[in-house]
């Protein structure tokens, strides 16, 4: 099962790497809207309601894109090591800015609970994983478990619809569900490469159709229901639109740019930040103040410009973090 070819990562990966981190950047946006507001407020509350599409599906590419390039490699504890570090940096750093600059007493701050770091938290559980999945479960079980996975996929979507309350309980559970999650996706993507699924053209003109419909699917279950299960990264619309996207991009021609591998060196980082709840709370409630715009038409502007501001300054402590790896 195991080769160390390694496979050429082109930008066009990268690119939707950057387009993974936007979508989750998006859907942290979080705006409280009046009881009663003008046709500009509904229309910026549809326009968000549509960014909270991203969160999960941005993490599936993400998770999908790892997953496509760690199939049949050999296993290295550095990848590890990097990503801990990475983690551990953004919180030392973060928790040092909440002191130094945003004046928190130091025994107001939570190293523990002060972070929602579940991605980075289930994606290690994987990368640890991988060496048992290789050896034990994909010669024996690999087929078995793309179909147990897919029929508990559309369970779990159901389950959510028919009992909301449990199927929330279950979901806050990320670092459990989203670590067997990534465990899933691990074995899936490595079944569908094994079976030259990605380099087949037979669905070059289905795969932008099937993303439109799964994706804009979910948007208009999400507005007819109010319930968000569908746009859960376990949900088979969010999986398969996620796939989808993969693979058209798969088959873009390669190409590169510099300012595409420099943004695509942040990606987590921007998750990082978002995720930190005190950065996040004082970048959505004092510095943007998004809900002070939710009926004006500024509001998505701001909401863009937010985002922008927040990827520089990630890459701006990634150049730190890199620079420091240096020494």
């Amino acid at each position: 099962m195991l080769n160390s070819t390694k496979l050429k990562r082109s930008d066009k990966y990268e690119l939707l790497r950057i387009v993974s981190a936007i979508t989750i950047m998006l859907n942290h946006i979080n705006v409280s809207f009046s009881p009663v507001v003008s046709s500009v407020g509904n229309v910026n509350k549809y326009v968000i309601q549509f960014f909270h599409l991203g969160g999960k599906f941005g993490v599936n590419i993400f998770v999908i894109l790892g997953c496509y390039f760690l199939c049949n490699t050999e296993f290295k504890a550095k990848r590890i090591w990097r990503l801990i570090g990475e983690v551990i940096f953004y919180a030392l750093l973060l928790n040092l800015a909440d002191i130094l600059i945003f004046k928190k007493d130091l025994t107001s701050i939570d190293f523990i609970h002060g972070f929602s770091y579940w991605f980075p938290f289930a994606y290690i559980v994987m990368l640890i994983f991988i060496p048992f999945i290789n050896k034990f479960i994909i010669p024996r079980f690999q087929k078995f478990i793309v179909i147990l996975g897919s029929v508990l996929s559309i369970v779990f979507v159901l389950w959510g619809y028919l009992a909301p309350n449990a199927i929330f309980k279950l979901i806050t559970l990320e670092q459990i569900m989203g670590s067997l999650w990534f465990c899933y996706t691990y074995v899936l993507v490595g079944y569908l490469k094994e079976n030259n699924i990605f380099d087949k053209t037979n669905y070059i003109k289905s795969a932008p159709i099937v993303f439109i419909i799964c994706y804009f699917s979910m948007y208009i279950i999400v507005l007819a229901t109010n319930n968000s299960v569908i746009r859960d990264m376990y949900s088979p619309l969010c999986f398969v639109s996620a796939l989808c996207l993969f693979y058209m991009f798969h088959h873009l021609s390669d190409f590169s740019y510099g300012w595409i591998q420099a943004l695509s060196g942040c990606t987590l980082g921007t998750y990082l930040l978002q995720c930190h709840n005190n950065t996040a709370y004082i970048w959505e409630k004092e510095i943007f103040k998004y809900s002070a715009f939710s009926d004006s038409i500024l509001l998505i502007p701001l909401c863009i410009g937010s985002i922008i501001l927040l990827y520089l300054l990630a890459w701006f402590i990634n150049l730190i973090y890199k620079k420091i790896g240096r020494i």
